[in-house]
């Protein structure tokens, strides 16, 4: 297993054309023209999401059937093209999200799959979202087949949303309490991040405070450029690098993690 996106050599990201499903900027504008390497060190949350997927498309087989639990819109089947993907979700989360896309539409906590057919499961900021969290640990354990794979992203270190869908904030000894009680063997609870990226990820959204408290709007004009420019790009960029200082990373945005049945 490749067990990180991250460059050994040069302790940089290392996104191959092949991994472009997430690096892209959501956001139409500057941020969508800048070089993908630049991105990539602005875009902490993104950047760390896009390093776990494609370590859980490394260690998925060709040919897998992988069920993504809580899919949302799909927005990670695209990873997935070498599987047989299975959007499955209870179309509760957004108002406004398309759903569409999903092949199933259910409850997480009694899933219309029969035991030991999956071979992978991917569950991406969900977890949080479930008010019984070892009932659905367990369900994802049923459906998998024996050495079955679940990837599982969490925030640690998010704020409320998908409201008042939001339930849980995990530490590492208590992911690795929920799996064990699930039945799984924990392969890895990973931070994706430490206290520079929590720091810079979370400094972005200044400026839209600041904005919203200046109901002068020249004001807020003249304000707004610099202040994106140090809080949404600077500040990011820097706080790539100084992440390497934290060894610890006891705060972080978010654990990836890989357990198996």
């Amino acid at each position: 297993m490749r067990p990180t996106f991250i460059n050994p050599d040069t302790k940089d990201y290392d996104i191959t054309s092949e991994y472009l499903y997430l690096s892209a900027d959501p956001n139409q504008g500057f941020r969508s023209r800048l070089p993908r390497s630049i991105l990539n060190k602005i875009l902490l949350v993104e950047s760390e999401e896009v390093e776990f997927l494609k370590i859980a498309t490394d260690e998925i087989l060709a040919g897998s059937i992988v069920v993504d639990a809580g899919a949302g819109q799909c927005r990670y089947k695209e990873a997935f093209p070498h599987t047989k993907y299975i959007g499955l979700d209870m179309a509760i989360g957004d108002s406004d999200w398309d759903y569409s896309n999903l092949d199933m539409v259910g409850d997480l906590l009694r899933m219309p799959i029969k035991d030991s057919c999956v071979d992978a499961v991917i569950c991406i900021w969900v977890l949080e979202h479930i008010a019984e969290p070892i009932q659905f640990l367990s369900e994802i354990n049923r459906i998998l087949k024996k050495n079955g794979k679940l990837f599982l992203a969490v925030p640690q270190g998010f704020g409320e949303h998908q409201m008042p869908h939001d339930y849980f904030r995990f530490s590492s000894p208590g992911l690795e309490y929920v799996f064990n009680k699930a039945g799984f063997t924990i392969q890895f609870i990973r931070p994706m991040g430490g206290f520079f990226y929590f720091i810079g990820s979370w400094l972005k959204i200044f400026p839209s405070i600041i904005s919203n408290s200046i109901h002068n709007r020249l004001l807020n004009r003249i304000l707004s450029v610099p202040l994106k420019i140090i809080f949404q790009y600077l500040i990011p960029f820097v706080c790539f690098y100084l992440d390497r200082l934290d060894k610890g990373k006891g705060i972080t945005l978010f654990y990836g993690c890989y357990v198996t049945k």
